[in-house]
């Protein structure tokens, strides 16, 4: 290999993570490039592992990155985690293996969009700070990379702390979010990010067929009319959230998606789990019901006369504009628990994907397959020995013969 080749490891999850992971592979050669002005060239690898969305703790994603980084001769190995870490009740964003420099990033702790320029300075800040540490230079030094990495958390400062790990037999320097409240806001946002709330909202595209299907049959009909007319913007706004929370209960019991307390090791991850789930729910039945608002809104526009609408309505002149949007606010909550009730989704794995509880199991369920596998062709390897040594034997029983 040549001395002025850099390699740089990328070891990300499936999903949103990997995603992230093919777009650093293509810009920080780049980035690196024209940071470090050393004549070096930077080459990226990837590798995709399930296990580094899947560990419940850090130690065994560690143990894995090192491997990676052995087997494949790089000089740095980052790990790219959609997972919460979370270490004495602080959320963690970086942790860096002072052992080999292999390092961790958290991609919930950056919060939500946008995070792929912050992550591409965040990676120069590691490697900094990497370098400082294998160089043992002056605090002077260290403070730069340390601030750089800060200045990727605006409205929150980062705070080190060094910790020796048992698992790995090395010491830990890890950064974390300073306020355990920016910390855990940073990561339920973060992970309601990696679960894609746009992707689930997908699945809810029949709802919506069904759901505007009922509600423009109910708008040419004059008690729909009435009813949004008399009721106050406090009742609508009470039905509008009834509906909304209505139709997120039905799909969080009707697919499971609830995460059993009981059954985990981790309750605060759990919890994190659950709110994720939630918020996730939230932002995607949210936009759900603008897209059905606006369609209700099109519709009456198009389809009732402001003048009939006045005139029935028992108003001086034509229906005005606001007439028309409580009719439409009415009209989606309404349909909104009719469609919710009466539909199925469109694609219920999406709706499974977008939580974490249950990309865990799938991650899980592919990491026991491939190591079923590996001990399968371990087995046979053996066997095959095995059997070529007895061959071997018989030869050899047969020839003193």
């Amino acid at each position: 290999m040549c001395s002025n080749i850099v390699k740089i490891g990328l070891v990300a999850a499936p999903g949103v993570t990997e995603k992230i992971a093919q777009h650093l592979k293509k810009e920080l050669p780049e980035l690196l490039a024209s940071h470090f002005t050393e004549d070096k060239k930077w080459q990226i690898e990837t590798i995709i592992d399930p296990l580094t969305g899947s560990a419940e703790t850090v130690q065994k994603i560690f143990r894995k990155i090192s491997d990676y980084q052995n087997n494949n001769e790089w000089q740095y190995t980052i790990g790219l985690t959609d997972l919460p870490i979370i270490r004495n009740g602080n959320a963690v964003a970086f942790d860096i293996n002072s052992g080999n420099g292999a390092s961790l990033i958290s991609i919930p702790a950056y919060g939500w969009r946008p995070i792929k320029k912050r992550l591409q300075r965040s990676i120069l800040g590691i490697i900094e700070a990497i370098n400082e540490d294998n160089k043992s230079t002056m605090t002077q030094t260290q403070d730069k990379s340390e601030e750089q990495l800060n200045a990727q958390f605006p409205f929150s400062n980062l705070v080190t702390t060094t910790e020796y790990f048992e698992d790995t037999n090395s010491q830990h320097t890890l950064y974390y979010v300073s306020s355990n409240t920016k910390g855990s806001f940073r990561l339920i946002s973060g992970m309601t990010f990696a679960n894609n709330p746009f992707n689930m909202l997908k699945s809810l595209s029949n709802v919506v067929a069904i759901a505007f299907t009922t509600g423009a049959f109910g708008i040419v009909f004059t008690t729909m009319w009435n009813l949004s007319f008399v009721y106050s913007a406090w009742r609508m706004l009470l039905i509008m959230l009834a509906a909304i929370l209505g139709m997120m209960v039905w799909i969080i019991v009707a697919h499971n998606l609830w995460e059993s307390s009981k059954e985990s090791n981790n309750k605060q991850i759990t919890m994190l789990y659950n709110l994720t789930t939630t918020l996730t729910l939230t932002v995607s039945i949210v936009f759900y019901y603008l897209i059905l608002f606006c369609l209700f809104l099109l519709a009456s526009l198009v389809v009732l006369p402001s003048g009939y609408l006045g005139q029935t309505l028992q108003l001086n002149g034509p229906a005005n504009f606001i007439t028309y949007i409580n009719l439409a606010w009415f009209a989606t909550s309404i349909s909104t628990v009719a469609g919710a009730i009466g539909a199925g989704l469109n694609n219920e794995s999406q709706i499974l994907e977008s939580t974490y509880g249950y990309r865990q199991k799938q991650r899980y369920q592919k990491m026991n397959e491939d190591e079923k596998e590996r001990a399968e062709r371990e087995e046979d390897a053996q066997d095959e020995i095995k059997a070529k040594k007895q061959e071997s034997e018989a030869k050899a029983k047969e020839y003193n013969n």
